[in-house]
């Protein structure tokens, strides 16, 4: 990589949310897979980062997110970080090694022609093409180049890979002379720096009356238009300062109510685990409390015994006195011979013991009924806690269901309303520039289109052997690719546009403008990075679905790509020298026996590997 830069990754971010980034590497880029996938949302974003104005489109999947990141390596190695914010304006440029930031400046998104310090001048450096200029008009009026230029040639989307118009021009007929000047320096490598100014050629009047027609008939169109984006365009711009005033108060209102819905969330699922907790707690207690009245039972029951005992010892005291059966006398006059194993005492004995154990249950017993009066305290204050753990949950859960959660909805509803009416003031604001544009143009047009102006010679623009050489670098890529019925390559001057075997590019199916438009891009890329040539190039091209055939209810003949153009379109790709870079963001998928080849990323829109290149979210999980 002698010039120009490469790209390294791309990631996108917001607070709260899961970057969404894709990385890149030297030579050939493939990210393929469904639909929907986010893979022209990529385009977009780099473009973005390359200094466009124009935001990458708001999708479902992008709300949240706020900044974009783009790590780009130069040739020298080093790597530039670029951070923007999604709403536009300044970036930040850092010098990074690995997570190190090594420095930090801003840069300005708009061109300056002698300041370095923005974007453009960033790239244009990086692209050894700062301070070049190319012509603006017929009269020698030169502009410095800006980046912009470069990226028309670097990026294509999908609606211009199939577009009939000339890949070099933009169709507005006020720039084909910058955007031919800026063509023939690429292919060339001379700028028009050396270009004196002079006043326009006589001829170039019929042009200034057409551009004044022209411009008579846009002014009403473009006025309309603002009307009926707005019904009073005279107040847009302050009417848009207190919208984004609006906006931002939304905002605020509905992050506090979703914070206070978080808080009520957690203080609701707190008061639950407390009343699961309690539940468990006047379980055991009570458990434990039934227990002791089995104890008190069991107490009762041996108490009753022992005076039974005692009782049944007074019956027998009270039994009539009779002669031993053993000695024949008298029970006060036994003979201790015959009784040695007798004990007189012995009934006083159980007597006492009876009593003493009685004295013994008692105690215990009046230990038990202050151990279960305690406990019937701390039953009774468990289910007060859990009465009010309950009651707490219940209020807290029809808090948030019938007052937060609609009223969080309502400020979504608000928010989404507000920010559409901004959205077309800022429309109707930008139209109003470009009206305000528009008139200032006509006003110079109608001053000078009077004007008589010396006579001047023809210009040649492009230098034949430059476009010789070119072209014969789009016929070895369409070669490589087997184009169908492919004889010749050459270049219409007229058309600023490819011949194609004796056929005009624009005048083939969509298909094969795609594949057409796809090598021109590729072809100016190798003649430009080529090993005999230094020219003004950043090093990268970047496509959006240069495969994808469209088809119609009628198709014409060679309307349909066939297989082979598509697989021998990634394989000599995938040969692709590391100088330079290449991305391809497309439906179809490169054979499989290249995918360790080339840097592959597969989009599946299913469960399965990859989602896309936003992370999947719970949302898009469940459907």
């Amino acid at each position: 990589m002698i010039s120009g830069f490469q790209l390294r990754r791309l990631r996108v971010i917001g607070k709260g949310k899961d970057p969404a980034e894709v990385s890149f590497d030297r030579g050939f880029n493939v990210i393929s897979g469904a639909s929907n996938t986010g893979k022209s949302y990529i385009l977009q974003c780099i473009d973005f980062m390359l200094g466009s104005t124009k935001r990458p489109k708001r999708i479902k999947e992008s709300i949240g997110y706020e900044s974009v990141l783009l790590e780009i390596e130069d040739h020298e190695g080093k790597t530039h970080q670029l951070e923007r914010s999604l709403s536009g304006h300044a970036f930040v440029h850092r010098m990074i090694s690995g997570d190190q930031v090594l420095s930090e400046e801003r840069l300005s998104e708009k061109h300056e022609p002698n300041d370095k310090a923005t974007i453009s001048g960033l790239l244009l450096e990086l692209s050894k093409a700062w301070g070049l200029k190319i012509r603006q008009n017929e009269s020698g009026k030169t502009r410095p180049l800006s980046f912009r230029d470069l990226s028309w040639l670097s990026l294509m989307d999908e609606v211009r890979i199939i577009g009939d118009e000339s890949p070099v021009l933009s169709g507005q007929y006020t720039t084909r002379t910058e955007e031919l000047s800026f063509f023939n320096l690429v292919l060339t490598g001379i700028d028009d720096a050396s270009v004196i100014a002079r006043e326009s050629r006589k001829e170039s009047k019929a042009k200034q009356k057409a551009q004044l027609e022209l411009l008579d008939r846009m002014i009403p169109a473009l006025e309309t238009t603002i009307t009926e984006l707005d019904k009073e365009p005279a107040s847009i711009e302050d009417r848009r300062r207190k919208i984004d005033a609006t906006v931002a108060e939304r905002s605020e209102v509905l992050t506090a109510s979703q914070k206070e819905i978080a808080e009520l969330e957690a203080q609701r699922r707190e008061a639950w685990e407390s009343a699961k907790t309690l539940e468990r707690r006047q379980g055991s207690t009570t458990e434990l409390r039934n227990r002791f009245n089995l104890l008190k039972e069991h107490y009762n029951n041996d108490l009753a015994r022992l005076q039974a005992i005692i009782e049944v010892d007074q019956y027998f005291s009270q039994l009539q006195q009779v002669r031993c059966p053993l000695c024949g006398a008298a029970s006060d006059q036994h003979d201790p011979a015959v009784h040695t194993d007798q004990r007189v005492d012995q009934l006083e004995t159980i007597r006492r013991a009876c009593r003493a154990e009685i004295n013994k249950i008692n105690g215990l017993l009046r230990d038990l009924v202050g151990t279960t009066a305690q406990l019937d305290s701390e039953l009774t204050a468990l289910s007060e806690q859990y009465s009010e753990q309950a009651s707490l949950f219940k209020s807290t859960t029809q808090e948030i269901t019938t007052r937060l959660a609609p009223a969080a909805k309502r400020y979504q509803f608000e928010l989404s309303e507000v920010m559409q009416i901004r959205d077309q003031l800022a429309e109707a604001e930008v139209l109003q520039g470009r009206l305000k544009e528009l008139n200032a143009e006509r006003e110079r047009i109608a001053s000078i289109v009077w004007k008589k102006e010396p006579k001047e010679g023809n210009s040649s623009v492009l230098l034949p052997q430059a476009i010789e050489a070119f072209t014969l670098c789009v016929q070895a890529s369409l070669e490589a690719w087997r184009y169908p019925g492919l004889t010749r390559v050459t270049f219409s001057d007229e058309k600023v546009d490819l011949i194609i075997s004796g056929e005009d590019r624009g005048s083939g199916g969509k298909g094969f403008r795609a594949i057409a438009n796809a090598a021109f891009m590729i072809g100016l890329l190798d003649y430009c990075t080529g090993a005999e040539n230094e020219l003004p190039h950043p090093g990268l091209v970047v496509l959006d679905s240069p495969l994808v055939t469209y088809k119609r209810r009628d198709t014409a003949p060679g309307e349909e790509i066939p297989e082979d153009v598509t697989t021998a379109f990634y394989e000599a790709l995938s040969k692709l020298s590391a100088e330079s870079q290449v991305i391809v963001l497309e439906n179809n998928d490169p054979p499989e026996e290249l995918h360790q080849k080339i840097h592959y990323t597969h989009f599946s829109r299913s469960m399965i590997g990859r989602y896309g290149f936003f992370p999947l979210t719970e949302s898009t999980s469940k459907k």
